[in-house]
């Protein structure tokens, strides 16, 4: 006869044994719940004057004040 996962514990050991390792289980699967998000974002686009042509070598700073995050930039000669 093989052995069963859910085979009745011999010992008071092996008993205490097998709730340790659903404790643990529980505790790695609960694990990711407890864990922040993280958010990633993107943003794109190009920059231009009021003439419409593109400006190089822009500086753009982006702010998220409810994350307390500040990002800079400058774009590329196309204004990307």
């Amino acid at each position: 006869m093989k052995a069963s996962v859910f085979a009745e514990p011999k010992s008071a050991v092996e008993m205490t044994m097998k709730s340790h390792r659903i404790f643990a289980l529980l505790l790695v699967l609960c694990a990711a719940s407890l864990l922040p998000a993280q958010d990633t974002a993107a943003i794109t686009g190009t920059v231009r004057d009021n003439s419409g042509a593109v400006v190089p070598n822009a500086d753009v700073k982006v702010t998220n004040p409810a994350g307390g995050l500040d990002r800079a930039t400058t774009t590329n000669a196309d204004g990307d």
